[in-house]
């Protein structure tokens, strides 16, 4: 389990270090319409484990 664990922290954390550089923390508005677009693709491919 801690394997699993440590694996997609540390995927969490290298796209949040990529997001904050790309983006600057969000204030590059072209940058962050692009991620939030990518988010957005990303949570539609979880909405089938999703409880109501």
């Amino acid at each position: 389990f801690k394997t699993i664990y440590n694996t997609i922290l540390k995927e969490y954390q290298d796209f949040q270090k990529t997001y904050d550089g790309e983006t600057r923390n969000g204030m590059v508005e072209e940058k962050q319409a692009e991620y939030n677009r990518i988010i957005a693709e990303q949570l539609e491919n979880y909405k089938n484990y999703k409880t109501s």
